[in-house]
C-alpha cells in the first residue's frame, strides 16, 4: 500500500552526495540544441499550475523572508548553489518550505494511488557555458539545491528516484536573455517509466521552458507528468505553468493567426505549446514595441527580426 507522509522529512547528506556523484558518471550527449524544438500538447493532466514555496529573492537571501537573517540565507544559498554544500541546501529548504505545497502534491499522488518518480533536470551545467558544441560540461554538478529538494519530496511522498532521464544538451540558460532561450533549448534522453507518474522539480522557475521540454520528453515516450514544482519564483506564489486559453487568445490577437505557422517554422512547435509564462512574455514584449500600432503583420515581422538578432548574437 502506498503511503504519503505529510511532513518535510529529513534527508541524509550521504544520500545527496551519492545522487550528485551519480550525475558525474552519466554519459552526456552534446546534441544540436538549435531548432526545431518539438513540444507535446498540454493534454490531461496538463500541469496547469507550478507549485512554488517562496520568492526568488528570499531563496537567494536578497530579500527578507522573515524567518532567518538575510545574510545567513545568502551564505547558505551560495554554498548550496555554487559549492555543492548538501548541508546548506537542506537548511535552505527548511527555511523556505511551505507545507501547503506538500499538501497539494500529496493530494495529487493519493488521487492516482501510485508511487511517483521525482525528477529534475540533470546533469547540471555551468551557467556561463558557451553556446557551441565544443564547450565541455563540468565534471559534476555544483548546485545541490535541486538534489536536496527532490530528495525531500521523495521522503515526504514515498516517491522514487529518477535514474534514467538525463539532460542531454546544455545551453547555459541562466545567463541567456529571453529570446535566445526560445532558440537554444535543452534536450533530454533516457527511458521513461510508463507505469508511474512523474513530478518535475527544480530550485527556481523563470519561464518554465526547461521543465516544459522535460515534460515533453516524458509525454512523448508514453509517460505522465502530474505536477511541477520549484522552490522559488520571482512572485513567490503558485503560477500558471501550462498555457491558459486567455493567454493564447491574447497572443493570437496581437500577432495574428500567422503566428502559428511562423513559430512552428522558427522554433519547431505550435505557440499553444509554450508555457504560460513564455507566452505572456511574448505578449508583454509586443506591448512595448512601436510596431504594435501598425497591426499584427508588422508585429510578426518585428518578432522575426528580434529572433534573427538573437540568433546572430549567439553565434
Amino acid at each position: 500500500m502506498m503511503v504519503c507522509e505529510k511532513s518535510s522529512g529529513r534527508v541524509k547528506i550521504k544520500d545527496l552526495r551519492r545522487l550528485m556523484a551519480s550525475t558525474a558518471s552519466a554519459q552526456t550527449f552534446l546534441e544540436n540544441f538549435r531548432p526545431p524544438h518539438p513540444r507535446e500538447a498540454w493534454n490531461p493532466p496538463v500541469c496547469a499550475t507550478a507549485l512554488i514555496h517562496t520568492k526568488l529573492g528570499v531563496l537567494t537571501g536578497k530579500e527578507d523572508g522573515g524567518s532567518s537573517k538575510q545574510s545567513a540565507v545568502s551564505k547558505l544559498y551560495e554554498a548550496a548553489k555554487l559549492n555543492a554544500d548538501f548541508d546548506a541546501a537542506t537548511k535552505l529548504i527548511d527555511i523556505v518550505w511551505r507545507n501547503v505545497v506538500l499538501d497539494e502534491l500529496v493530494s495529487l499522488v493519493l488521487s492516482g494511488g501510485v508511487r511517483p518518480i521525482i525528477a529534475f533536470p540533470h546533469p547540471g551545467f555551468d551557467d556561463d557555458d558557451a553556446i557551441d558544441h565544443d564547450a565541455g560540461s563540468r565534471v559534476s554538478s555544483k548546485n545541490a539545491i535541486p538534489f536536496a529538494y527532490a530528495a525531500r519530496l521523495r521522503i515526504a511522498l514515498n516517491g522514487l528516484e529518477n535514474t534514467s532521464i538525463k539532460q542531454a544538451s546544455r545551453v547555459g540558460r541562466t545567463k541567456l536573455h529571453r529570446f535566445p532561450r526560445f532558440l537554444y533549448q535543452p534536450s533530454f534522453v533516457g527511458a521513461v517509466d510508463t507505469d508511474r507518474p512523474y513530478i518535475l522539480v527544480d530550485d527556481t522557475l523563470t519561464l518554465g521552458g526547461t521543465l516544459a521540454v522535460m515534460r515533453s520528453h516524458i509525454v512523448r515516450n508514453g509517460g505522465t507528468v502530474i505536477a511541477v514544482s520549484a522552490l522559488a519564483h520571482s512572485l513567490g506564489q503558485n503560477i500558471a505553468f501550462a498555457q491558459r486559453q486567455v493567454t493564447h487568445n491574447s497572443l493570437l490577437e496581437l500577432y495574428g493567426s500567422e503566428l502559428v505557422d511562423f513559430w512552428r517554422g522558427e522554433i519547431g512547435h505550435e505557440p499553444i505549446r509554450l508555457t504560460d509564462a513564455e507566452a505572456r512574455f511574448l505578449c508583454e514584449w509586443a506591448a512595448a514595441v512601436p510596431e504594435r500600432t501598425r497591426g499584427s503583420a508588422a508585429l510578426l515581422l518585428a518578432l522575426r527580426t528580434r529572433l534573427d538578432r538573437a540568433r546572430a548574437m549567439c553565434r
